[in-house]
């Protein structure tokens, strides 16, 4: 579990802490990249899509190291749509996770790294995402 220690004692006499448990930090991170226009997918390994069977929330293809700093490192294995510029959508999923993460949590992001696994069409993407769903349901 991270922990992310606020001290407001001279304000109120209490010790506080407000910690987050990693996945959380993940899920955050998830959902501010997957609103970005290009991200089609952040696709995990094998080992993530196993955990996320037995963890509330989906953090598939996201990774977080969070210091005893309260710094964040995050960490992306994407799907991206052909023809955008990857650079660009990389750019937008930096600065919404750069604002997202501190805004929610109070961590301070230090480091964003994306791995883009694939690059498919709107049309490629909904074929593909139409034949798992098929094969989802059989």
């Amino acid at each position: 579990m991270t922990t992310a220690t606020m001290d407001n004692k001279q304000m109120t006499g209490v010790n506080k802490e407000l910690s987050f448990n990693d996945n959380v930090i993940a899920k955050v991170a998830a959902h501010a990249a997957s609103d970005i226009e290009g991200v089609l997918d952040l696709k995990g390994s094998m080992m993530d899509n196993m955990t996320n069977m037995f963890t509330s929330g989906d953090t598939r293809g996201v990774s977080v190291d969070v210091s005893d700093d309260a710094e964040v490192a995050v960490s992306f294995e994407a799907i991206l749509e052909y023809g955008k510029s990857a650079p660009a959508i990389f750019d937008r999923v930096v600065n919404t996770v750069c604002k997202t993460i501190p805004e929610l949590t109070g961590l301070k992001v230090t480091e964003v790294k994306m791995n883009v696994k694939d690059m498919l069409t709107r049309e490629e993407w909904n074929e593909e995402t139409k034949k798992n769903d098929d094969d989802t349901h059989k």
